[in-house]
């Protein structure tokens, strides 16, 4: 499952609690809950929307309403990627310099168990 990513087409409007930004999807899912990364700081996705509505979900190539938590909502520019991170986990260095060292990727969750390496990918 590919990492979700979004870039920023416009933002709308923002404070020091969040904003609201126009976004493509360019990678993965993007889900209501998800935490992005931009310049290092977290933003939170709190709602998508699609053509006026709520949606649960929206997918590559398509572009949505992002209303997002975090003061660096403010800082954010056209063409400016936000990728998605664990919540509560690693940083997206800590995800990157693991990958780079090649291991071994379990797909699936069928495919965890007690010699699952510290960072799993599940379906």
């Amino acid at each position: 499952m590919p990492i979700a990513e979004l870039q920023v087409y416009s933002v709308e409007e923002a404070d020091v609690t969040g904003g609201v930004c126009i976004v493509r999807v360019i990678g993965g899912i993007a889900r209501a809950g998800q935490v992005y990364v931009a310049g290092g700081l977290r933003l939170g996705l709190t709602r998508i929307e699609m053509w006026g509505r709520p949606a649960e979900f929206v997918d590559p190539p398509h572009a949505a309403r992002a209303h997002l938590t975090g003061p660096m909502v403010a800082l954010l520019s056209r063409g400016q990627v936000l990728t998605a991170v664990p919540p509560a986990g690693h940083a997206l260095e800590d995800l990157e310099a693991w990958l780079a060292t090649d291991p071994p990727l379990l797909e699936g969750a069928a495919a965890a168990g007690p010699n699952c390496p510290r960072l799993c990918i599940f379906y």
